[in-house]
């Protein structure tokens, strides 16, 4: 069975929709209306091994956030664009990271961004017509004199090309495509795309972008799925995900053949082959077992005549609506955030918009609310002044306040299965750690006494112009980059955290590039930049590295969150095989 995903975009239909309140539209250059509304968004941000990727900056209209260690952001309370608002992601050895989300006034939403690692470069010689394969699925012909800087200004010498092909036959397509596979044709009608190749360019000079000059264009060769040979069109049209228009966009036609598709492509950037079919919006609401909304999970919809699946998210108040293809019949489907079918059913065909009504899961699944509760007492038996909590279940670590020695929240988990939860307790006047407490088992947790007198295994200390900050667990993600070693390491605490980047980590040594200093204050509530260096300004020593721990130092200067200059010291130990 053949699966492409198509990401489900939650447009606001035109019936079966609710009333919105406090909708302010105003008029732009181009010749519709925008709608624009105060809500919410939050999400995370990944890399294609699913791994939250921290201190990314994610943008939407004009909002921009930080993620935290573990490649969360969110956006409370801001005007965005109604339909199809685009969200952004971008770092530097990623190709940009794209995804769009319908807003609802008062309301929120959810969205993933899987970053697309760029790799290594091709060489371009400028002056001279190059040819390069990607794997076994793109030809590319670069024609000498075709690339050329910002300013219009033909490009000399060698140039990068990074380019991969995203095949729409993988289970990882939904991932990785930018936004949703939809566009609007010449009446304004929404259409979804059934795509045969997708692929993803960039050009650059080493120190900025390169575009394709005006009239000249790069030939593309999209070797055509096995399974999609059969149902392949003799003509298909290339669209290109267009920043300004914010979705895809017509730019030219394909042909077959043989096995492949001969393309003339005139832009960089995510490229898209595709044939359009005509959509429908269909909207539901979605309810958990206990009759609550059931926020944020995903919204699955199997077209059973190609076996196309389209996804979304539903919003904080349950609701979706998302474009399919019309006069099929589909397999509706909610998934779980671990990634359970919870519910299932055939649905259609339909020829208009459809709203199916409320749909009852039989779990509630939204947020399992578990209660974490116990007394924290010192060395001496006396209650914690001041200290926190740390819970850690898999890829994920979250802190909790000790308030006059007692413990007393409640954690949230998105999953049908419960996960095996990790808590250790620590003071925030000493650097002092408890015996870490696991369990197993769904319900409540009681901690009991836990004393806290235990040294620091692992910690990463921070000096801001002799002022202290010292932060307790740590971990580090190890990602897996072409070419590099690049390492993060995260300090947490309940009022502060820490992100150290080295981007090409060999061990012991001392390292004066390609390093870089993130403290944030708040990080639970607002997660705001307090200071930031980068190198040449930050040196750090790896002073230990024996397979079991890493242990390290730096120092620097900064930039505080007033724009001054400060001096800033630090230390880190922690677990090699995290």
């Amino acid at each position: 069975m053949k699966i492409r995903l198509l990401a489900l975009m939650f447009l606001v239909c035109a019936s079966s929709c609710r009333e919105e309140l406090d909708v302010f539209e105003v008029t732009v250059d181009r010749p519709e209306t925008k709608v624009f509304v105060e809500s919410s968004l939050s999400g995370r941000v990944l890399d294609e091994e699913g791994n939250g990727l921290s201190g990314v900056p994610v943008s939407v209209g004009d909002n921009s956030k930080t993620t935290n260690g573990q490649g969360n952001f969110s956006f409370d309370n801001i005007i965005v664009e109604k339909s199809k608002a685009l969200i952004t992601a971008e770092q530097s050895t990623y190709f940009l990271g794209i995804a769009t989300s319908d807003f609802r006034a008062d309301a929120g939403s959810f969205v993933e961004i899987t970053m697309v690692e760029k790799g290594e470069a091709s060489l371009i010689k400028t002056d001279e017509a190059n040819n390069f394969t990607v794997g076994e699925d793109l030809e590319i012909v670069v024609p000498a004199g075709m690339l050329v800087d910002e300013n219009g200004d033909l490009a000399e010498g060698e140039a990068e090309l990074f380019s991969r092909y995203i095949d729409p036959t993988s289970d990882e397509f939904g991932n990785q495509m930018p936004g949703s596979l939809s566009t609007v044709d010449e009446d304004g009608n929404e259409e979804v795309l059934e795509t045969f190749g997708m692929m993803v360019t960039e050009f650059s000079d080493g120190e900025e972008e390169l575009l394709i000059a005006e009239g000249e264009t790069m030939k593309v060769n999209f070797k055509i799925p096995d399974e999609l040979l059969d149902d392949a069109p003799d003509e298909l049209t290339i669209y290109l995900f267009d920043l300004e228009e914010e979705q895809w966009f017509p730019i030219d036609n394909c042909t077959k053949v043989g096995i492949y598709y001969e393309c003339n492509i005139s832009k960089p950037g995510y490229i898209c082959i595709a044939r359009p079919l005509r959509a429908i919006c269909l909207s539901g609401t979605v309810f958990n077992a206990d009759s609550t909304f059931s926020s944020y999970l995903k919204v699955q919809v199997e077209d059973l005549s190609t076996h196309y699946t389209y996804f979304g998210y539903t919003d904080l108040d349950g609701y979706f609506c998302g474009s399919v293809p019309t006069e099929t019949e589909m397999y509706f489907s909610i998934i779980d955030l671990c990634g359970n079918e919870i519910f299932g059913e055939t649905v259609g065909p339909f020829s208009n918009h459809h709203y199916l009504g409320d749909v009852y899961l039989d779990v509630t699944v939204n947020e399992y609310i578990l209660n974490i509760s116990g007394q924290i007492i010192d060395c001496n038996s006396a209650l914690l002044d001041s200290g926190y909590i740390s819970v850690s279940y898999p890829s994920n670590t979250r802190i909790f306040e000790v308030v006059d020695g007692l413990v007393n929240a409640d954690i949230g988990l998105k999953c049908v299965e419960f996960p095996v939860l990790s808590i250790q307790a620590y003071s925030s006047a000493e650097q002092l750690v408890s015996d870490s407490l696991v369990f197993t088992e769904f319900g409540d947790v009681d901690l009991g006494q836990e004393v806290i007198c235990e040294d620091l295994l692992e910690y990463f200390n921070v000096s801001i112009d002799g002022q202290e900050f010292w932060t307790s667990p740590v971990d580090f993600i190890e990602k897996d980059n072409t070419g590099t070693n690049w390492w993060v390491v995260h300090g947490m605490a309940f009022e502060h955290e820490f992100l150290l980047d080295i981007e090409e980590y060999s061990g012991v040594g001392t390292y004066t590039s390609a390093i870089e200093l993130s403290g944030f204050l708040d990080p639970i509530f607002t997660n705001e930049l307090f200071v930031n260096s980068v190198a040449p300004n930050l040196t750090l020593d790896v002073l230990v590295d024996d397979g079991e721990f890493v242990e390290g130092s730096l120092t620097g200067t900064a930039v505080d969150v007033g724009g001054q200059q400060v001096d800033v010291e630090g230390s880190f130990k922690l677990k090699r095989t995290n």
